[in-house]
């Protein structure tokens, strides 16, 4: 039998050299072969991102290398699309959800060959689904059709149990991990009858002939008789403190349980299908019906937020994951060779332009603000009889006085929102406080009027016409004897290259939907982050 690690590696090579990116991506994820997820997954250890692996699923499932490359492309693109982010356990259907995602990442598989459990478009034909939209926008439309099958059949629900062998699979896994070496040999031998129960579910509701549901029974076996080897040998170290007729009745009961589950083999009935005519997607609603609840070849039960400490344990985790994933991301795209961008998707470049533009460092403009403030200043000495000088033991002392006169221009073409304006005023607000006398200029292709700021929010009707900067530099320099400190220009940036200098400091605020460039001289321009 091959070895996973090895198989596992060979696939992340074959992705190297077709697709690098992805291969780059995953050389940052925790390789985790594991029992306990019964094909494969992506998810969190605390803020650890995993690539979950189930040896049974992978080596004897999938039968060749290409599809399973496909599978791990597959779950690559969940963490792409930070799908395990996306999903609210308290209201979304996990299981639509998981569809929904399946259906928006499958898009990008390309040449390898998904395995036939696999979701796509054509999943549902007649649902009317579009290709390229979001998870939120194709679950959805599953949602829609899933309440519309509830309301034509009053009897009909989504059975999660009649086919589905995955959930006993984890909970005998659980049970099966739960004993080590502090466990008591009551709790281990309670463990062990847990476990076996679990493989009896698991028989009942598996389907013969199912491979999923056959491969599900396996592993739930497997793991219910490695509890009940860990309760043997439990019961073996303890077999010198027991009386003999104890020991006989706990060696009994575990033999009893090993021999029942290794008879164990698949009971389950194939579902009779519905009639779904009278529903807007007939196909759709046949096909839901049939797979609800059946296992994929992606499992995301390890999404969203998880009560028992698996998962997103908190909302600091999962925004500690993503940003690190981010990282990664960008990372895999700069190893990635020039000349094999190419080979990326574009929807998925654009997302890594806008996680790079992301990423790059934010100026706060009330810093910057502040700062253009504070260096504006003019101080004078004044002499006062109130201190006495240090020099001479005297007085009068002196005392020195700091003085600022602002200029405000607001450009009223209608590109400044009243929310923006209340807020950019806040600042204003504060720098008049300090004792700063600020004239305010309107000015939209010519100044309307000026007028000192006296702590009031300004009134004026906007979208008077176009915007021009040189009106307002016009009038400083046609004002010096009002001896302005600094100009703070507040503007969506849409106009004409200013070729008039003003005659003092200049500091452009920018709208958040605004242009800056280089058109914007003679001054620092920043961008207003609401």
């Amino acid at each position: 039998m091959k070895n996973i690690h090895d198989e596992v590696s060979r696939c992340i090579i074959q992705m190297l050299l077709k697709e690098p990116f992805f291969a780059h991506l995953l050389t940052g994820i925790v390789r985790n072969i594991s029992k306990e997820i019964p094909t494969a997954a992506v998810g969190l250890r605390g803020t650890n991102i995993n690539l979950f692996v189930n040896e049974n699923f992978f080596l004897k499932e999938l039968t060749t290398t290409s599809s399973r490359v496909a599978v791990i492309k597959h779950e690559t693109l969940h963490l792409m699309f930070k799908h395990i982010f996306r999903m609210d356990i308290h209201e979304h259907d996990p299981m639509l959800f998981n569809y929904a995602a399946d259906l928006v990442v499958n898009q990008f598989i390309g040449s390898w060959d998904l395995p036939d459990s696999a979701v796509t478009l054509a999943t549902f034909p007649d649902l009317g689904l579009e290709p390229d939209q979001t998870v939120d926008w194709y679950y959805k439309k599953l949602a829609g059709l899933a309440n519309e099958m509830r309301k034509q059949s009053r009897h009909f629900k989504f059975d999660q149990e009649s086919g589905n062998s995955r959930g006993h699979a984890a909970e005998a896994r659980k049970a099966a991990d739960s004993i080590d070496e502090s466990t008591s040999l009551d709790d281990a031998i309670k463990a062990a009858e847990k476990a076996a129960d679990e493989a009896e579910k698991c028989a009942k509701s598996a389907v013969p002939g199912t491979s999923s549901d056959e491969n599900n029974l396996e592993d739930t076996k497997d793991a219910a008789d490695e509890a009940i080897n860990k309760a043997q040998k439990k019961l073996e170290e303890a077999k010198s403190d027991m009386n003999k007729d104890d020991y006989d009745r706990a060696k009994q009961k575990l033999d009893d349980l090993k021999k029942q589950v290794n008879d164990l083999k698949p009971q389950g009935k194939p579902r009779l299908s519905s009639d779904w005519s009278s529903t807007s997607a007939p196909q759709s609603a046949g096909n839901l019906e049939k797979m609800y609840g059946i296992r994929t070849h992606s499992d995301h039960s390890i999404w969203g937020v998880q009560a028992d400490g698996s998962g997103l344990e908190s909302s600091a985790h999962a925004t500690a994951a993503e940003s690190e994933l981010d990282r990664m991301i960008v990372q895999a795209r700069d190893r990635t060779p020039v000349k094999d961008r190419g080979t990326i998707p574009g929807k998925i470049n654009e997302m890594i332009k806008a996680i790079i533009e992301k990423r790059k460092p934010k100026v706060d403009w009330r810093r910057a603000l502040h700062i253009f403030s504070a260096s504006s200043r003019r101080t004078k000495v004044v002499h006062t009889m109130k201190r006495v000088s240090k020099r001479y033991g005297t007085r009068p002392g002196i005392k020195i006085k700091r003085f600022q006169k602002m200029a405000v221009a607001i450009d009223t073409s209608g590109s400044v929102s009243d929310d923006q304006l209340s807020i950019f005023f806040s600042e204003i607000h504060s720098m008049w406080r300090n004792g700063a006398e600020v004239e305010i200029i309107e000015c939209d292709a010519a100044i309307q009027r000026h007028y000192p700021y006296r702590g009031k929010l300004p009134e004026f009707v906007s979208g008077r016409g176009g915007t021009a900067f040189d009106p307002v530099f016009e009038f400083l320099r046609k004002n010096r004897q009002m001896q302005f400190d600094g100009c703070i220009y507040f503007t969506d940036g849409y106009a004409p290259e200013p070729e008039i200098r003003p005659p003092c400091k200049l500091f452009w605020l920018i709208t958040p939907d605004g242009k800056v460039g280089e058109h914007l001289k003679y001054g620092r321009a920043i961008k207003l982050q609401e």
